[in-house]
């Protein structure tokens, strides 16, 4: 149950006992939000260079209206990009799918993932700040915490082995 507090004094009113917190991994704990974010518009970005790429006796205003539809679907790829946080993976695929067509699609998740594989292996992605405080104030009140996630079981246990959590 929530309870929302209007003022200090009727929090100390109000008699409970916190037993348990649940986070949700992904923008809360860690900042896999804006890497994936970045990922995904590089992917786009570079996908529509590939298709810009030339071609022997394309016609220039074919090209044209090509680069034009492309970088719309950039733009629209990022003005959409919060629809998609959170969202699994054969959902978001549903999503760009019905919107740009099920092969881009796939094709621009494929090389979101292996982006997103490389920054890992590269940097890490980064605990957000105050979470090793916070669940050292938990541990401390014996307080459970819990991790919540559509990401999966290896990306959760390597985001905490790699932070050191």
């Amino acid at each position: 149950m929530i309870r929302l507090c209007q003022n200090v004094e009727e929090q100390r009113n109000y008699d409970t006992e916190i037993k348990a917190v649940l986070f949700d991994m992904d923008g809360l704990m860690f900042d896999t939000e804006r890497i994936g974010r970045e990922c995904l518009l590089k992917a786009g970005h570079l996908l529509s260079m590939k298709c810009l790429a030339p071609e022997k006796g394309s016609l220039s205003q074919e090209r044209e209206a090509e680069a034009d539809a492309k970088e719309e679907i950039e733009d629209e790829l990022a003005a959409c990009y919060e629809e998609l946080c959170g969202l699994h993976a054969k959902d978001t695929l549903e999503y760009m799918g019905s919107r740009w067509g099920y092969a881009w699609a796939q094709e621009c998740l494929a090389l979101t993932d292996a982006l997103m594989e490389d920054y890992l292996k590269l940097k890490g992605i980064p605990a957000k700040k105050g979470l090793r405080r916070l669940l050292a104030a938990l541990q401390k009140r014996g307080i459970s915490a819990a991790i919540g996630s559509a990401s999966s079981m290896d990306q959760i246990r390597e985001n905490l082995e790699k932070n050191e959590i």
